[in-house]
C-alpha cells in the first residue's frame, strides 16, 4: 500500500508518494515525457488520479551506498484532475505533450 502525503507548487495542490508502483496504473495510459541522462519523467492515467511520475534512479549509480540512505529516486505526484497536473507540468518548466527526445533548456 502507497503512502501519500499533500504538497504544492504555485497554486497546484497534489499528493506525493516515494513507494507508489508504476506497474499499479493502466499500461495503455503510461507516457514517457521525456528521458534525460538522470532518469525520466512519465505521465500515468490512474484509477486513483493523474500521475506524474519521476525515475532519477540512473543517478544512484553514481553514489556510494551510504551516500543514497534516505534518497528517493522514484517520486509519483497524483493529480484529481488531468488540468491540475498540466498545469504543474507547465510550472516545472515541461509541457504536457513533450516526448521521449526532448531535452529541458536547463540541462
Amino acid at each position: 500500500m502507497s503512502h501519500w502525503s499533500e504538497d504544492t507548487l504555485g497554486d497546484v495542490t497534489f499528493e506525493v508518494s516515494h513507494d507508489w508502483d508504476p506497474r499499479s496504473g493502466s499500461l495503455e495510459t503510461n507516457k514517457m515525457l521525456f528521458g534525460s541522462e538522470g532518469g525520466a519523467v512519465y505521465t500515468i492515467d490512474d484509477d486513483a488520479g493523474y500521475i506524474v511520475y519521476t525515475d532519477e534512479s540512473s543517478m544512484a549509480e553514481f553514489l556510494d551506498d551510504d551516500d543514497r540512505i534516505g534518497l528517493n529516486f522514484q517520486t509519483a505526484r497524483r493529480f484529481k484532475t488531468k488540468p491540475e497536473r498540466e498545469q504543474y507540468l507547465e510550472l516545472r518548466g515541461w509541457p504536457p505533450n513533450l516526448g521521449p527526445g526532448w531535452r529541458h533548456p536547463a540541462y
